[in-house]
């Protein structure tokens, strides 16, 4: 699998503001993870444990309907990985929650310009 056009399908299965858009992000989703179909969040097969990478930069994306849907798409993911148990998803997910934090922290401004 290509990390990448994953992230993009992953992203957009979280996608609020075109439900168009979210509708056929699922069902492409799960043509590659499962072989039923649903609507439901939770019958969303969790994304491989490299989704973070590609991820991580469209959380700073400056289109909100982009950050959150990367928001909302990595939390998912996070939950989803954590909850299989394995010692490789919870290292990863480990990793991913640092260089979360560590983006967060480089990236928060440390002056408020005032004017």
């Amino acid at each position: 699998k290509n990390p990448l056009v994953e992230n993009r399908v992953w992203v957009n299965c979280f996608a609020k503001d075109d439900e168009e858009v979210r509708v056929q992000a699922r069902k492409a989703w799960q043509a590659l993870t499962t072989t039923t179909t649903s609507d439901d969040d939770d019958k969303l097969q969790p994304p491989s444990i490299l989704y973070a990478i590609p991820l991580l930069p469209l959380l700073s994306n400056n289109e909100p309907t982009i950050a959150k849907a990367a928001a909302a798409a990595n939390a998912y993911a996070m939950m989803s990985l954590h909850n299989t148990s394995s010692s490789s998803s919870s290292n990863m997910m480990e990793r991913n929650v640092t260089k979360l934090c560590t983006t967060y922290l480089e990236n928060y401004p440390t002056e408020v310009d005032t004017t």
